[in-house]
């Protein structure tokens, strides 16, 4: 690799460094070029979970609801849930000012 980057480095008017990076990207990505790095956190969502979403979204469902509702109907998360409305009494509002 190095000896055709030193007898292309000259004739293509680049540096070494330059072709070998450039062969190794063709190499590895099939492109002069590296693919961009996609920032955040990955998707992990399937067909079937965006489609009901966007049901959900046509009925005038926020994300908010959805997630509440899903809480509410998760046995394992349900305990967590009402927890802290157990600690008000039966006059005080379920809800924390």
């Amino acid at each position: 690799m190095n000896e055709v980057a030193r007898r292309w480095g000259p004739t293509a008017g680049c540096i070494e460094r330059a072709i070998t990076r450039i062969w190794s990207n063709l190499r590895f990505f099939g492109s002069f070029k590296v693919p961009p790095m996609k920032a955040g956190r990955p998707r992990h969502i399937n067909p079937v979970m965006r489609e009901t979403l966007d049901v959900l979204h046509c009925i005038g469902w926020s994300k908010k609801t959805a997630r509440w509702k899903a809480k509410e109907h998760n046995p394992d998360l349900r305990h967590n849930y009402y927890h802290p409305i157990s600690e008000c009494s039966s006059y005080q509002p379920p809800f924390r000012i």
